[in-house]
């Protein structure tokens, strides 16, 4: 009987290249673009995978991130391990989480576009957070975080 190793497996399905370069998953992936591997019995994302096999210490509750922000990259020099909130910033700072742009179009805003403009507006001629947020009976980091684009991110305001 042939046993195949995970190493063998994984060369199935990673050409490795030039280390500045994406080395994409060939295997099954995701509609988000994401392989999956398996190791020790249990299917994971191929990324998270690399890491495991690089030797990076992938502890549960954190999150493999890419450098590359290219799904399919297993490339270990493309990804890091971060927290979720530094995963979620990271989407967000390169244009890909899904409600970024929504605006008050999005199912859980509760402040129009028009109030998030009189906020920033506000505070860009002086007016502090706190007392924004008193007088929108909002919670203060709302507000700090949507004027400073963290948030809640729309295209016309």
């Amino acid at each position: 009987m042939n046993i195949i190793t995970e190493n063998e497996r994984w060369a199935r399905f990673v050409t490795p290249g030039d280390p500045d370069e994406c080395w994409e998953w060939q295997g099954w992936r995701s509609p988000q673009g994401y392989g999956r591997f398996n190791i020790g019995g249990k299917q994971i994302p191929a990324n998270r995978a690399a890491a495991i096999r690089e030797g990076m210490d992938v502890r549960p509750g954190l999150d493999v991130c890419h450098t590359c922000d290219n799904p399919p990259c297993v490339n270990p020099a493309h990804i890091y391990v971060g927290t979720r909130s530094q995963n979620i910033q990271d989407c967000a700072d390169r244009g890909r989480h899904p409600k970024q742009g929504l605006g008050e179009r999005d199912w859980s805003a509760k402040y129009s576009d028009a109030e998030v403009a009189d906020w920033k507006t506000r505070h860009a001629a002086g007016e502090s957070f706190h007392s924004i947020a008193r007088l929108y009976n909002a919670h203060m980091s709302t507000i700090s975080r949507t004027v400073r684009g963290i948030q809640r991110r729309t295209q016309n305001v």
